[in-house]
């Protein structure tokens, strides 16, 4: 009778452990967890059981419980289990990396944390430490393709999509660079790359809609920018910048009448702009309305004078 118990508990046990190991493949590491305590409840002193939970829990982001796990399943093994070894080297070689980053010594940081990610290829955060590393070096296509694999691993923890953020940052900085040196077709290169990474992690972003706006119309693609402008005026119905730019590339396409409806826009949002009503009466006089013309002709020559005026 005791030994058939034994059987049953040890079968029990290699059970919870087994589907573990499968939820740990599956990257359902809460389950994997799950199964690993209770291969534990069954046999609180399964070494291997404790390294599986070390390895559910390197992907949720507690380094604490990955080396307490850890350590525990080498003390059963007397300093020879070979898998929790490896995750304890692998936090050591993140603690370097992190280290070297803080002092910016930044190809040390990315030996350490290829070192981590060598012995552990599901650590998001070495991953995370790595894209800093590559960010700080400027290289903002390696900084992408790895801080995307940290998203891929953990998307909920906010370290990966805090460093995307400032890879999508990075690129919107260079962008506008290009757009200041009128290099546009570059700076709408880095303008979609900031844009990528903005769907990725599910932000709106007019500023950059915004700013691919004006590269287009710079470069006299004229239905990219106005794609762009009426995307800005989804997500801002209030930004008056963006109806002047939509009120512009329909001037340019010679679209008088969906550019005078821009124009109006603009002036309704911001009636004290003596820009938006010349071109107001720029475009109402090519769409014909030459009484309509003059009196945004008018109306931005006065408000001009009472700016002025207010200035002396």
């Amino acid at each position: 009778y005791l030994h058939s118990v034994r059987f049953d508990a040890e079968n029990q046990k290699t059970g919870h452990y087994e589907k573990g190991t499968v939820h740990l493949e599956n990257r359902d590491y809460e389950a994997a967890i799950h199964a690993f305590e209770g291969a534990l409840r069954i046999d609180p002193i399964y070494a291997d059981a404790y390294c599986g939970l070390a390895g559910g829990y390197i992907v949720e982001g507690d380094l604490a419980a990955v080396e307490n796990h850890a350590k525990i399943a080498l003390r059963l093994k007397e300093n020879n289990h070979p898998n929790s070894q490896n995750l304890l080297d692998a936090i050591a070689f993140y603690n370097a990396g992190i280290a070297y980053l803080k002092d910016c010594l930044y190809d040390k940081a990315v030996a350490k944390f290829n070192e981590s990610i060598r012995l552990e290829p599901v650590f998001f955060q070495a991953y995370c430490g790595l894209a800093e590393a590559y960010l700080e070096q400027d290289n903002l296509v390696e900084a992408e393709i790895t801080a995307r694999n940290a998203l891929s691993l953990n998307n909920i923890h906010k370290l990966p999509q805090e460093v995307l953020d400032r890879i999508k940052q990075a690129y919107y900085t260079k962008g506008l660079a290009e757009k200041e040196n009128r290099t546009y077709k570059t700076a709408i290169e880095f303008f979609m790359k900031a844009l990528g990474i903005a769907y990725r992690l599910k932000q709106d972003a007019p500023e950059i809609w915004s700013s691919l706006g004006l590269a287009y119309y710079r470069t006299e693609d004229y239905p990219m920018a106005r794609h762009c402008y009426i995307e800005v005026i989804k997500l801002d119905p209030g930004d008056e910048q963006a109806y002047c730019g939509l009120g512009n590339t329909y001037f340019k396409m010679g679209a008088y009448a969906e550019s005078v409806a821009s124009f109006r826009k603009a002036c309704e949002l911001k009636p004290n702009s003596a820009k938006f009503h010349g071109y107001l009466a720029r475009a109402l006089f090519k769409h014909g309305k030459l009484k309509e013309a003059l009196q945004a002709t008018g109306k931005a020559v006065s408000v001009w004078v009472r700016q002025t005026l207010f200035r002396i």
